[in-house]
């Protein structure tokens, strides 16, 4: 049986990858096991702390866009600054199929609204929050309950409309779920890494489109929270073996 349970284990780190949190037993386990189990590096903590600004910036969009008019969410997101368009905002120009080579100040009025309103239909937001805790609780919770958490609706006069609240169901999962986790297991390299935290689709617009973490400007931020977190972390077993511990897209086996 202890020879049996052991092959099961072999094939599921080389050939399907299984979890940083595998200790193995007899000679092959990982020391000090107390460091492995808990923080070690805290790459974990990364994934939560990437996720969760993430999820923060949905909810903040949303919040500005629920309140706010085209011009006004243009003119925080691309002419607040009086810089030409980044990178990532020209990618984002490119998928809309608005001319890259424009400055900010040259998009048409109906360029500058398609450009700065993600327009996110709520019910099909996929991104939770995250936490490295098995917390029943938490998985079923409400956002945005806030005294502060109010909106003006676009297109309501004040004194006239009354303030709403701005809050939605949203929930918890445990941080190895995170599509992050997978996302630092599939990738090659810091530049992989970047492209693949940036293509990540959180949820829908309206009109079906998908939103990614570029669309809401995250990418890069996401990838410095993850860039030490893709480094591999040199362990041994009892015998002195010298071991790589690093995360797996099966972490949330």
């Amino acid at each position: 049986m202890y020879e049996y349970v052991n092959h099961i284990y072999e094939i599921l780190i080389h050939k399907m990858g299984l979890n940083n949190h595998l200790v193995l037993s007899g000679y092959a386990q990982v020391v000090p096991m107390e460091e492995f189990n808990l923080h070690l590096t805290g790459d974990i903590h990364a994934i939560t702390a990437a996720n969760n600004l993430l999820a923060a910036a949905i909810d903040t969009r949303m919040f500005h866009e629920d309140s706010q008019s085209d011009e006004a969410l243009y003119k925080r997101i691309a002419l607040a600054n009086e810089k030409p368009f980044t990178p990532v905002m020209k990618a984002r120009l490119v998928k809309l199929g608005i001319d890259p080579t424009k400055a900010p100040e040259e998009l048409s009025s109906e360029e500058r609204s398609k450009f700065a309103r993600l327009d996110f239909d709520k019910t099909t937001i996929t991104w939770q929050r995250v936490l490295d805790t098995c917390d029943r609780h938490l998985r079923g919770v409400t956002i945005g309950k806030g005294s502060k958490e109010t909106i003006q609706p676009r297109g309501t006069v004040k004194g006239e409309t009354p303030r709403v609240q701005h809050s939605r169901e949203a929930g918890f999962d445990i941080t190895v779920a995170s599509e992050i986790m997978a996302v630092l297991a599939l990738a090659k390299d810091l530049s992989d890494l970047r492209s693949k935290l940036g293509n990540m689709v959180v949820g829908y617009s309206k009109a079906g489109e998908p939103i990614t973490a570029d669309d809401l400007g995250c990418g890069g931020a996401l990838t410095v929270l993850m860039k030490d977190a893709l480094l591999p972390t040199l362990m041994q077993t009892v015998e002195r073996t010298p071991g790589k511990s690093a995360f797996y897209c099966l972490n949330n086996f």
